[in-house]
């Protein structure tokens, strides 16, 4: 299984991604979590240096690379079509999961307030 999550701000990562990967990790070693940190305006700049050293999140894309490969389509290895995989939008954008999980042709799921 892989998990896409999306976040941008630093509340968000510190307060859901944190938490979340790292509780599903402990129940599933095996799930692979990327963490995928679309620009935004409340960023501090080091939320992806601050996630990349966290062991439970394999795999972290900034938002320089996440904006390459939405808008200008370039090759990524994000998903194995093997594994069953989806996005789990915890913060920012809801247009950037939806549009991910369209191109990716895999589930989105969000946790809100709404």
């Amino acid at each position: 299984m892989h998990i896409f999550i999306t976040a941008n701000s630093p509340g968000e990562i510190a307060g859901w991604v944190m938490p979340f990967g790292k509780k599903l990790k402990e129940k599933n070693p095996q799930v692979k979590i990327t963490l995928l940190i679309p620009p935004c305006q409340y960023a501090s700049g080091k939320e992806v240096k601050v996630a990349q050293k966290w062991p439970w999140i394999d795999r972290v894309i900034g938002p320089k690379n996440f904006l390459k490969y939405i808008f200008l389509g370039k090759k990524t290895s994000l998903l194995n079509s093997a594994e069953k995989s989806c996005i789990l939008f915890l913060g920012g954008d809801p247009f950037y999961a939806a549009f991910l999980s369209k191109k990716l042709k895999i589930p989105a799921f969000a946790y809100t307030n709404r």
